[in-house]
């Protein structure tokens, strides 16, 4: 059980097309997860509407999601493929 972690956590041996989807879709959404938490950090440093609260959450909670799907759907794609 423990090498079938292993293999499906190294994405060294993933195929090069689904290595640079999971990789692109990664970064993307980590860039627009940090514009989240800046948002969130923006409502607590200037006491902003709570509107801004609600966006901040809400974008936090979807991108991190994405990352989730990113790496599941890369890991699924590579067994289909292999």
């Amino acid at each position: 059980m423990k090498e079938f972690f292993y293999t499906c956590l190294d994405f060294k041996n993933y195929e090069e097309n689904v290595k640079q989807i999971m990789n692109i879709g990664i970064r993307i959404s980590f860039i627009l997860l940090l514009f989240s938490v800046l948002l969130l950090s923006l409502y607590i440093q200037f006491n902003t509407p709570l509107y801004l609260y609600t966006v901040g959450s809400m974008l936090f909670k979807t991108f991190s999601m994405y990352i989730a799907f990113f790496i599941i759907c890369g890991i699924s794609f590579n067994k289909i493929r292999q």
